[in-house]
């Protein structure tokens, strides 16, 4: 795959994972994975946003504060 196809397909699933919160705002697998992407492209005010909502509702999820370290 080309780095110009990776970035389309990450802004795809920004897309996606945007308009499925936009259906389920407690929809915490597109929280996650929406914040993975917003840390790929070095949108890191978006990702700790996302990652500390998914950390409110699973406070026992370590996989969480992992990403969100890597954030800062």
């Amino acid at each position: 795959m080309t780095e110009k196809e990776e970035e389309d397909m990450v802004k795809m699933a920004i897309k996606f994972f945007t308009i499925a919160l936009q259906l389920d705002e407690d929809f915490i697998c597109s929280m996650f994975h929406l914040g993975l992407m917003y840390r790929k492209t070095g949108e890191y005010s978006e990702a700790l946003k996302l990652f500390t909502r998914v950390i409110m509702k699973l406070p026992n999820d370590k996989s969480v504060y992992l990403e969100r370290g890597l954030v800062y």
